[in-house]
Parts: C-alpha cells; sequence; structure tokens
C-alpha cells in the first residue's frame, strides 16, 4: 500500500497522461446497471462464489456482491461481469 504522498503524485501523473484515476492506483472500477448486472474491472480474480454471494479481490482489498440467483456471466484477465439480482454490494478489508 502506498503512502498518501506517493497515491497524490500516482494521481496527478495520470491525470497528466490522461489516464484513468483506476489504473495508475491499481483500484477496481465498479458499474452497476440496474440490479441486474455489475461489472468490475481490474480485479484480481474470485475469492468465494456462491449463489447468493460472490467475493472478488482486487488489489487493496475485497468486492462482495449479495442478492439472487447470482452467476458469472463473463470473465478474464482485467473485467468480470456478474448477473442475476443485486440486492447489495459492498468493499471489504482495505479499499479506500
Amino acid at each position: 500500500m502506498k503512502n498518501n504522498m506517493g497515491e497524490r503524485i500516482d494521481r496527478q501523473f495520470s491525470q497528466m497522461l490522461d489516464l484513468p484515476v483506476e489504473v495508475s492506483l491499481d483500484m477496481p472500477r465498479v458499474s452497476l446497471i440496474g440490479n441486474i448486472e455489475l461489472r468490475i474491472d481490474n480485479h484480481k480474480g474470485i475469492r468465494q462464489y456462491e449463489e447468493g454471494q460472490i467475493v472478488v479481490n482486487c488489489h487493496q482489498g475485497t468486492i462482495v456482491v449479495e442478492g439472487k440467483n447470482l452467476m458469472l456471466k463473463s470473465i478474464s484477465r482485467d473485467d468480470l461481469c456478474i448477473g442475476g439480482e443485486i440486492n447489495g454490494v459492498r468493499f471489504a478489508d482495505k479499499i479506500r
């Protein structure tokens, strides 16, 4: 984990180069489409997969997706898509 000064420098550097902040800070980008689809870019794999809960690893913690009939619609090295009835999304561990 970087210190605040390092994060500030990374943020300024990404702005100068017009890079997305989540790329330079190695943070996930989470996009929710209604309550039926969730996309996560910049993930680090699946930690737990159940019909009612999917836990996704990220560089600085985990993202917990809760709902009904959850399924992994697609996954690649960098992004994934979860479908189903999504009732909640929360950040766990050390994500800022």
